[in-house]
């Protein structure tokens, strides 16, 4: 199966290009195929044909592809007035075509200014597109455009942008004005810009569709960042053996919990076992002994010496396959003195979650952390573990570095959860809702991922599966909870679920048939 990069601004360009060379299409004709693209999109989205709709088009080919889509919706029955921002001579090439092929039309509405104050009025209830500049922008907006940008932000409209709202940079930190697009449609792949949350203000809804671009093999050598999407998930699973059992599927051994703290334990416990795990050994403060027992019977419960936190040394089962430690454990001296060495010790792969995490940063421990251990820190505890960046485009690429330089993978939690790699690769998944966005979330995505390592799924496997398959199943929960009202146990009933989903996917007719595999050897180890 194939993944989806993320490229750069710049690096976008060079696909355009090769895409031309190679395909020997005339850059005209791969901009008409894009404005198509996003005709169908937009057709589908907004079938009605009643609404006013204004397409402000800029010089460069974003405007070029407003004013192919212009054409286009017009000839489909939409009600469609263009506005042409500067100067039709000074335009790029194809721009230049295809305002002079909307201008031949009978019934194009073209105005041509490069003045706010004299673009035609935008009724209540309209649509507004923006196909004013595209994603090569990397300064702030100014004068008559900022005005403008601002005057279409302050209408009752709403607004659509081709590629990425102008004013939005794709490849830093934005500053200065934006289009506020309440939907935009990126061509070929997602713009990193779209996967910050510094960015939560300006887009609220973006998609992406296949333009048939094609990634040079030297190209692909070069991208850095992936989209996990659940067609790439479903290359990863592995088919479960007629004649397996308990044994072939794996031992976990799950540290967690403390006084008051129980519950984390047993959603790591459980979600551990729902995901596929053959046996599972939970080490539990003896105070959490009862409530976890009684919760999860299929679980074998060990108890640590210290009655309402971890005290004692531990010694995970021989037959053990992957672990988990972190969840509710607490930071106190002596827990911290266990896992310490637990994690110095480790001899299968392991999860470090929560409190582990808390611990590793305070006592500056990640020197002792082994290669290939999974780090799922919220961004609270990944700045504690590695300092705070200014920005989010910073704090990726820091992420980054401390993969590389600790030999580890970083899961890095929230909306588009990230996953870096020993090799500088980032992920960011696809799947999930806000109604994650409460505790006991990470206890069950660290429940998942273990049982993952536990079945022999390697290290970047069990991570992109893991958060994969745990945001699905927050997805198909909330189809009977709200954002609001979903409990980290919805999405516990809904990892069976989430794995048919998986399962049954099927590749969309828009996808790219030869988009190259991420070239990472990783993969399978």
């Amino acid at each position: 199966m194939k993944g989806f990069p993320i490229p750069s601004s710049k690096q976008t360009k060079s696909i355009d290009s090769d895409t031309i060379k190679q395909d020997y299409v005339a850059s005209v004709d791969l901009m008409e195929h894009a404005s198509k693209v996003f005709s169908n999109w937009f057709q589908k989205k907004i079938p009605v044909r009643e609404h006013s709709i204004f397409i402000f088009c800029g010089s460069g080919n974003n405007g070029g592809d407003g004013l192919a889509v212009s054409r286009i919706l017009l000839e489909n029955g939409y009600k469609v007035t263009a506005v042409f921002w500067g100067n039709p001579e000074k335009c790029s090439k194809d721009c230049r075509i295809n305002f002079d092929r909307l201008k031949s039309k009978d019934d194009a509405k073209v105005f041509v200014t490069d003045k706010t104050e004299n673009i035609p009025s935008i009724p209540e209830n309209s649509i507004v597109i923006d196909a004013l500049l595209g994603s090569g922008l990397d300064r702030p907006l100014e004068g008559e455009l900022e005005k403008l940008i601002l005057k279409l932000n302050s209408v009752n409209a709403t607004r659509v942008s081709i590629d990425i709202p102008t004013g939005l940079f794709s490849d830093k930190t934005t500053t200065g004005t934006t289009f506020a697009a309440d939907e935009v449609l990126s061509f070929e792949f997602p713009k990193p810009a779209f996967l910050m949350p510094e960015n939560a203000g300006k887009i609220s809804n973006w998609d992406f569709k296949s333009i048939g671009l094609r990634v040079s093999e030297e190209m692909a050598r070069q991208l850095k960042n992936y989209w996990l999407s659940t067609i790439y998930i479903k290359s990863l699973l592995k088919k479960t053996n007629r004649f397996s059992h308990k044994g072939t599927h794996g031992t976990a051994f799950i540290i967690a919990g403390q006084k008051g703290f129980c519950g984390a334990a047993v959603l790591a416990a459980k979600s551990c076992l729902r995901t596929g795990c053959g046996l599972l050994y939970a080490h539990l403060p003896e105070s959490c002994l009862d409530i976890v027992q009684n919760s999860i019977p299929e679980a074998i419960c060990t108890t640590n010496a210290g009655h309402e936190f971890l005290e004692s040394d531990i010694f995970p089962p021989e037959k053990t396959t992957a672990i988990g430690v972190g969840p509710g454990i607490g930071t106190r001296y002596s827990t911290a003195r266990i896992v310490k060495k637990i994690i110095k010790n480790a001899k299968v792969p392991i999860v470090i979650d929560a409190d582990a995490l808390n611990i590793i940063a305070s006592k500056n421990l990640m020197g002792s952390v082994p290669k290939n251990a999974i780090l799922t820190p919220h961004p609270g505890e990944f700045r504690r573990l590695f300092g705070k960046s200014a920005n989010d485009f910073e704090e990726l690429e820091l992420q980054r570095k401390k993969s590389v330089e600790h030999s580890v993978f970083i899961v890095f939690k929230g909306a588009f959860t990230r996953i870096s790699t020993p090799d500088g690769m980032v992920f960011f998944n696809s799947s999930g809702n806000p109604g994650l966005a409460k505790a006991g979330s990470g206890d069950v995505l660290t429940g998942i991922i273990t049982a993952l390592l536990a079945r022999s799924y390697s290290p970047f496997e069990a991570a992109a599966i893991g958060v994969h398959l745990h945001g699905l199943a927050a997805e198909l929960a909330i189809q009977h909870e709200s954002v609001e009202s979903l409990l980290a146990t919805d999405v516990i009933n809904h990892i069976g679920k989430a794995y048919k989903k998986i399962r049954s996917e099927k590749k969309a007719d828009e996808e790219v048939t030869d988009m190259i595999e991420p070239p990472i050897e990783f993969l399978q180890k």
